[in-house]
C-alpha cells in the first residue's frame, strides 16, 4: 500500500487528491517540515514534503509520484495517452507549475522569510519577481487562447448556455468537451486528516 508522508498545506496534497479520485488504497504520515522523525528522514533525508513510499519505491517529488500512480495504478480518465488530444499540452503544463514557476518561487519565498532583513530585498530577489511574473502572464495567455477556442466551439454546438448555468460543476475534459465534475469518492481533502500521534491512518 502507497504510504504518503503529508504536511498540511504541502504538495503531497495533491497526491492524496489523486488517490481519492483513482480510488488507490493509502496511508498518511505526517511529515514535518521542522521536526522531522526517523522514518521521515530514513525515506527523505533532503527532509522536503511530500515523500512516498510503495514497497520498495521511494519517491519525494510530487509529480513524479503522479505520473507514478497513473501508470501503475491504472488506467485512469486523468492521464492523457499520447494517441490523445492535447497531450503535449498536458506533459507540458505538468511538470511546468514545479521546473517553471515554482523553481522561481521558493527561493523568493525562502529569501522573504528567512533572510536576514538587509538582504531580503537584492538583486536575485528582483529577478525572480520578474520571471516568476513572465510565466504566469504565460499561462494567463495560454488559458486564454484556449477558453475562446471552447467557446467558440460551444457555441456551435449551442452548449453554452449549459455552461454558464453550471459553470461551477462543469470542468473541461482532454478534448474540450464539457462535462460535469464527479462527487469525489470521499471527503475534499482541503484538510486531509493526519495519523494519530504515534501511528498512521489508512485511507482504502
Amino acid at each position: 500500500m502507497l504510504k504518503v508522508y503529508h504536511s498540511q498545506g504541502a504538495r503531497s496534497l495533491r497526491v492524496l487528491w489523486l488517490c481519492e479520485e483513482m480510488g488507490v488504497p493509502y496511508e498518511t504520515a505526517e511529515a514535518s517540515f521542522f521536526k522531522p522523525s526517523d522514518e521521515f528522514k530514513a525515506i527523505n533525508p533532503l527532509r522536503t514534503v511530500p515523500a512516498m513510499q510503495d514497497g520498495d519505491v521511494r519517491m519525494i517529488e510530487s509529480v513524479a509520484m503522479m505520473i507514478y500512480i497513473m501508470s501503475k495504478y491504472g488506467p485512469t480518465d486523468l492521464e492523457v495517452k499520447p494517441n490523445e488530444p492535447g497531450y503535449a499540452s498536458y506533459l507540458q503544463f505538468l511538470l511546468f507549475g514545479e521546473a517553471g514557476v515554482a523553481a522561481y518561487g521558493n527561493p523568493l519565498v525562502a529569501t522573504r522569510f528567512m533572510a536576514p532583513d538587509d538582504q531580503k530585498q537584492n538583486w536575485t530577489a528582483g529577478y525572480l519577481k520578474t520571471a516568476i511574473l513572465k510565466r504566469l502572464e504565460f499561462v494567463g495567455t495560454m488559458l486564454g487562447r484556449q477558453t475562446l477556442h471552447r467557446r467558440r466551439s460551444l457555441h456551435r454546438r449551442g452548449h453554452l448556455g449549459l455552461v454558464h448555468r453550471h459553470r461551477r460543476q462543469v470542468r473541461w475534459d482532454r478534448s474540450g468537451h464539457s462535462r460535469i465534475r464527479p462527487r469525489l469518492r470521499r471527503q475534499p481533502l482541503a484538510a486531509p486528516r493526519l495519523p494519530a500521534r504515534g501511528g498512521s491512518e489508512v485511507r482504502a
